[in-house]
């Protein structure tokens, strides 16, 4: 059994939604979840709905972060990667190391645009050029990315 499911606190938090968990952190969409699954969307959403209320997250990278807090283990791990040396991460400008972070720690666009006192077109057009530099199509990638290459560690994630 999960040890997440052991703690009595966490006793809301079922395979089957460390499950969907998993499945939302590798950027899968409902519809997508609940084939996987043989669920229908309606669950999908439940589940979700509940699962980000409880973990008190309004976003997939908040809760990415937060279960990588829970020690779920949401991607696969790769015995090589572990021994291998890391290449250099992708390199970016500083503003857009900046927007980086800030949409890891689960900032939204428009926050970022206020945070930064920038345009939002400004910031939605940096993190488009992140994706492309990162070759990735969605935050749930991103932080993967970045956990890849030890950008964000698991005691970051507080």
């Amino acid at each position: 059994m999960n040890s997440i499911t052991d703690q009595g606190a966490l006793g809301w938090l079922t395979p089957r939604r460390i499950e969907v968990i998993r499945l939302i952190a590798n950027g899968k969409k409902n519809l997508v979840i609940a084939a996987e699954l043989g669920i229908s969307v309606k669950t999908v959403e439940t589940h979700r709905m509940f699962i980000y209320g409880k973990l008190q997250v309004h976003n997939i990278a908040q809760l990415i972060r937060a279960a990588m807090r829970l020690k779920i283990e949401l991607w696969p791990a790769d015995p090589a990667a572990a021994s291998e040396k890391l290449p250099e991460p992708p390199r970016l400008t500083p503003r857009q190391s900046e927007i980086f972070r800030l949409l890891l720690d689960g900032k939204e666009n428009h926050q970022i645009a206020a945070q930064l006192f920038v345009a939002r077109a400004t910031v939605d057009a940096h993190r488009d050029t992140i994706y492309k530099i990162y070759r990735v199509h969605g935050i749930a990638e991103l932080i993967r990315e970045a956990v890849k290459f030890r950008l964000l560690a698991v005691d970051q994630a507080a």
